[in-house]
């Protein structure tokens, strides 16, 4: 009986040390779940993380200096020089002019008038005071074969006619753009005339050939073309000393020397 209850005994120690292993033993890991063993390196919040690298073409340019470079030093005399004396093309009213006429004439004499074609010329200096004023003196000659023909008195006919004027102005304008001169004129005139009587049948004719001086008065507009040449259009109206009178409307072209 004893045997019987060692052997009892036995088998049942012997299946409890079997069914202990059992529960102590550590599963193996399923290849489809496992995970990669932990660590002890801190983990990071992805907020907290260095920003990623920046573009460099959008990166802000580095700060410059910014002041403007000092100027280089100027001739302000040259400049106000040439500034007062040419325009904005190259332009200028300074210096001796040569400018030759053509226009149309009207001579006046005892109550009627003769209209004709006329030509001259001219020789001047001008200057200018500051940007806008312009003051010269010019010498002229004016050529035209205005006659006026009436009835005589007792008969016959009385014949005036007017040949070369000659004249010395002063004219003073103002530039109302650097290239554009409106300007006034007045001055000294000469003009040679002649005047002739023929009576009834040849009896009783005179002929007078004098000359007569008087004053003028004028105006215009002039543009000035580059620096050297120019043009214009002006009114001239001469009184005479023995009652008698000019009026003419001429263009000019003219060459300035520098």
């Amino acid at each position: 009986m004893h045997k019987s209850v060692v052997t009892a005994a036995l088998i049942a120690a012997a299946t409890a040390q079997v069914a202990f292993a059992q529960d102590t033993t550590t599963p193996a890991p399923d290849p489809t779940t496992a995970t990669a063993p932990a660590t002890d390196a801190p983990v990071t919040d992805p907020a907290m993380a260095a920003p990623a690298p920046t573009d460099p073409s959008t990166a802000a340019p580095a700060p410059t200096d910014t002041a403007a470079p000092a100027p280089a030093p100027a001739d302000t005399a040259a400049s106000y020089t040439k500034a007062s004396s040419t325009g904005g093309n190259g332009t200028s009213f300074r210096g001796f002019r040569v400018e030759g006429q053509v226009g149309y004439d009207r001579f006046q004499s005892q109550g009627t008038n003769d209209s004709s074609i006329g030509y001259g010329g001219l020789v001047g200096f001008d200057g200018q005071i500051g940007d806008k004023i312009v003051v010269g003196a010019e010498g002229t000659i004016w050529n035209s074969d205005g006659e006026n023909c009436t009835p005589g008195v007792s008969g016959g006919t009385v014949c005036h006619k007017s040949f070369q004027e000659y004249g010395a102005a002063v004219r003073a304008g103002y530039l109302v753009t650097p290239q554009v001169l409106v300007y006034g004129k007045a001055g000294f005139v000469n003009n040679e005339q002649r005047k002739s009587f023929s009576g009834v049948n040849g009896a009783g004719g005179f002929y007078d050939h004098f000359n007569t001086d008087g004053y003028q008065l004028g105006g215009g507009a002039e543009y000035s073309l580059n620096d050297k040449f120019y043009v214009n259009a002006e009114y001239k109206y001469s009184q005479y000393s023995d009652h008698t009178a000019r009026q003419r409307a001429l263009l000019g072209a003219g060459f300035r020397f520098k």
